[in-house]
């Protein structure tokens, strides 16, 4: 499917925000569904799927609101001291 290549482009990019946020993800997870699953293979699939969903989107989040915004202003910064104009970023 021609939306591969960009949707994995973009997960490389949230990827540093995921590897960040990924534990705590399946952390609360696994204790929210600890109290409303039973233990076995279909609740740790779950909670799998779940977890990888939900790290995916933090992973989005992260990105888009605090990774882009600081490397953008970084960027700023080093071109007003070393000459040449800021380059974004892209989001």
């Amino acid at each position: 499917h021609p939306r591969w290549p960009k949707l994995l482009a973009a997960i490389g990019d949230w990827s540093y925000a995921i590897y960040l946020g990924h534990l705590l993800v399946i952390g609360v997870a696994a204790r929210v569904l600890a109290g409303l699953l039973p233990h076995g293979p279909v609740s740790t699939l779950i909670l799998f799927a779940g977890g990888l969903v939900a790290s995916l989107a933090l992973g989005l989040i992260v990105y888009r609101l605090v990774e882009t915004p600081l490397l953008n202003a970084g960027k700023q910064l080093i071109g007003r001291f070393f000459g040449g104009g800021p380059r974004k970023t892209r989001s």
